[in-house]
């Protein structure tokens, strides 16, 4: 792909490609042809308590030899399928230990996070500061992790930003899933990429939107002495949540302390996630009592749908999901002003599915959309403008990183600069993107694209990692300077 920049912008050599080999274990259950029958898993256990004790433990040797290494604790994983699997289906109780191993191999795959793509990245300061140069900062990355199927989830990486440098530090493996606990709406399981028990399985002994029976007893919240990574508390009904200080929690998903940030990796877990956990945009905020602390937020896809979320942590280890309404909701990109605004929460948001507009929440999970702060009127942006993340605040203003869609769905990059106290207004505007594609072979997983989910300003340069084709992720820098000087009124 060929990248056009204005002279102002630079770019640096700082690049993440996809990694095909960050994988993680999900559950496996064989396709029925009548909703809710279990014939095929049945037959498969069938077969496979007929197999010699000696040979299954063979089998099972073998297999935890070659997978044990690239993931966390295969093992735990095996022996959480295997129990999953054995809720749905009779005459699984009395088996040995090396039968319900290998029963959990038989409904277990790898997945590849990153099999397709990584693109989207949103940049914050990373909660560890500690051990760095003079002048430097560290920075979490959070991307979206294409797999296999398009099916979406959120990785993270790290970067030092230096004067005049970005330096991706190396991800390290292997990949490692969250302990999850559910709100009432909360349904399937962290090993896998999508909810485990499918709409299909309604009839079956694990009822849609219910953990299996093991899931609440004290017999199987450890597993050879090792607590269970997977759901727990999960209730019976999809449209309800758990409430957490009058807020609706979807679930929360808390990683082990000893994980490195660019292991974390959040799969779908909730039906209207099945298919992705997209765009993800973070910002850092500070509560009432002066507290650090991050939010985001992100587009759960379930294959046909598109709904926002929000995602809250203390410090990108452990995460809080709620459910977020209203017609400021109703289109994809909606992005948090990091702080509250004459006493109001405020995001970006699109409406008329062209738009840039402000949207106003009393709690943060309500949003209406009032004002229209931006129509695309260049031939750039002629189809529809959007933001790359959330505003940023800097002495002159709240600086709007903006994306435009013009001819052929080209994708460019440009801002918008809108005035401090009274956010509804823009003070200045860019009539020529600084990121945009040019030439034939604009190629990617998707051709044509340039776009980021969020900038970070440190010493008076704004550095915005983006997207190159939903591809891999570049990063571009630029004085905020020489930024406002190419605005106009």
């Amino acid at each position: 792909m060929t990248i056009e920049t204005s002279s102002f912008v630079t770019m640096h050599p700082a690049r993440l490609d996809a990694d095909p080999s960050r994988l993680v274990t999900r559950l496996v259950l064989p396709r029925e042809d009548e909703a809710g029958s279990n014939l095929r898993a049945q037959q498969l256990v069938d077969r496979l308590d007929a197999i010699p004790t000696h040979e299954a433990t063979d089998v099972v040797r073998e297999n935890l030899e070659r997978f044990a290494g690239a993931h966390v604790d295969f093992a735990r994983d095996i022996l959480h399928n295997s129990r999953i699997a054995g809720s749905l289906l009779h005459d699984h109780t009395n088996l040995d230990a090396s039968h319900e191993m290998l029963m959990g191999m038989a409904f277990t795959s790898e997945f590849a996070t990153e099999a397709a793509a990584i693109c989207n990245p949103s940049v914050v300061i990373h909660p560890d500061q500690s051990g760095l140069k003079a002048g430097t900062m560290r920075v979490a990355v959070s991307l979206r992790a294409i797999g296999e199927g398009h099916i979406s989830s959120l990785c993270f990486a790290e970067a030092i930003i230096g004067k005049h440098s970005w330096a991706f530090q190396p991800r390290l493996t292997p990949p490692a899933l969250a302990d999850v606990v559910e709100g009432e709406a909360a349904f399937g399981s962290s090993a896998s990429t999508r909810p485990p028990f499918d709409r299909r399985l309604e009839m079956a002994s694990t009822n849609v939107g219910q953990a299996p029976a093991y899931a609440a007893s004290a017999e199987f919240q450890t597993i050879n002495g090792i607590p269970n990574r997977r759901r727990t508390n999960a209730g019976p009904n999809h449209d309800l949540g758990r409430r957490v200080d009058d807020k609706v929690m979807l679930y929360r998903a808390t990683f082990d302390p000893s994980t490195h940030l660019s292991q974390r990796i959040l799969l779908p877990e909730v039906f209207d996630e099945a298919h992705g956990i997209e765009d993800a945009r973070f910002v850092t905020t500070v509560d009432e009592n002066g507290v650090p602390g991050y939010r985001a937020s992100y587009v759960a896809f379930d294959g046909t749908a598109a709904v926002p979320r929000l995602m809250i942590s203390p410090d990108l280890l452990s995460f809080e999901i709620f459910k977020m309404t209203g017609p400021g909701t109703a289109d994809k990109g909606l992005a948090l002003f990091p702080r509250q605004v004459n006493g109001e929460n405020l995001a970006l948001t699109r409406t008329g599915w062209q738009d840039i507009s402000l949207a106003r929440s009393h709690d943060g999970l309500h949003w209406f959309a009032t004002d229209v702060l931006y129509t695309p009127s260049g031939t750039w942006e002629i189809l529809k403008s959007g933001n790359c993340g959330s505003p940023i605040e800097i002495d002159q203003g709240w600086l709007v990183i903006t994306h435009g869609v013009g001819p052929v769905r080209g994708y460019s990059i440009g801002a918008i600069l809108l005035d401090k106290k009274d956010p509804t207004l823009v003070i200045g505007r860019m009539a020529k993107p600084f990121i945009f594609t040019m030439g034939i072979n604009v190629n990617g997983y998707v051709p044509n694209v340039v776009y980021s989910c969020g900038g970070i300003v440190h010493d008076g340069t704004l550095w915005l990692p983006f997207a190159e084709g939903d591809n891999c992720v570049r990063v571009a820098s630029l004085e905020i300077d020489d930024l406002l000087a190419a605005m106009t009124p």
